[in-house]
């Protein structure tokens, strides 16, 4: 009997030594297609794969804390989390605070309307003294100064489906996104929404956002997506998840 529980008390302690050091990432609860969930509350998605993917590279277990996106960096920074991903634009001001991975992706937005048959050529101009919603926390305040957007009359909201309550209720005449996020709604929201105007660049790309306290964790983060983005998985991770985009 001894030898028996022995037994299963080794191999138990085994598949938990095979799963590695937890390593705690915060996520946004719906930011599509770079994270989503299933109905079981399962997160997935192009950054959701990427962490996995790593961690498995790293002999770690991600363990996905969700979050209102503009709590995610002072978590990170408080060393509350480890790490945070949901396409989280590098700038200056931020890596002031946090450490950020090398970027993973190129960041581009691109601004959102409710569909109507009114056509007319865009330009910045339009958006002069137009009420704007954005997501708390995103970088697209900024965005919108440095574009040259006069007098916005901004309005912040918690996630991006009140973006898109709010703008599907007529409360603000445009939203401003992450490009292959508003790509994505433009194209699964039944024809209520629409893209205006060109993905305007911004940042120093999407980064892991990465406690300061742990220098080793950042150099051994960015190993291992170098590992990875020379892979063929992620190549299917990005054909799964942004080809169309």
């Amino acid at each position: 009997m001894i030898r028996l529980i022995l037994l299963v008390f080794l191999g138990y302690a085994t598949s938990v030594s095979a799963q590695g050091e937890p390593l705690n990432v915060g996520i946004e609860s719906f930011d599509p297609p770079f994270v989503m969930q299933s109905t079981q509350n399962d997160a997935y998605g192009f950054d959701v794969d990427m962490m996995n993917n790593l961690c498995k590279i790293m002999n770690r277990t991600c363990v996905f804390h969700v979050m209102r996106f503009d709590k995610l960096i002072d978590a990170v920074a408080t060393n509350k989390l480890d790490v945070a991903v949901s396409s989280i634009t590098i700038t200056t001001e931020r890596a002031k605070i946090v450490n950020f991975s090398l970027p993973y992706l190129l960041s581009y937005s691109r601004f959102l309307e409710r569909q109507t048959n009114k056509k007319e050529n865009f330009s910045l101009d339009l958006l002069n003294s137009k009420k704007i919603g954005l997501e708390t926390g995103t970088v697209f305040s900024e965005q919108l100064k440095e574009m040259g957007v006069k007098n916005p009359n901004i309005k912040e909201y918690a996630s991006i489906e009140d973006q898109l309550s709010a703008l599907s209720r007529g409360d603000v005449d445009i939203i401003l996104l992450d490009n292959a996020t508003a790509i994505y709604w433009a194209s699964n929201s039944s024809d209520t929404f629409k893209l205006i105007g060109p993905p305007y660049m911004y940042g120093y790309g999407y980064g892991i956002v990465i406690t300061p306290a742990n220098s080793d964790l950042l150099t051994r983060l960015n190993e291992a997506l170098v590992q990875f983005q020379n892979s063929d998985v992620y190549k299917q991770n990005y054909n799964k998840y942004l080809l169309e985009f």
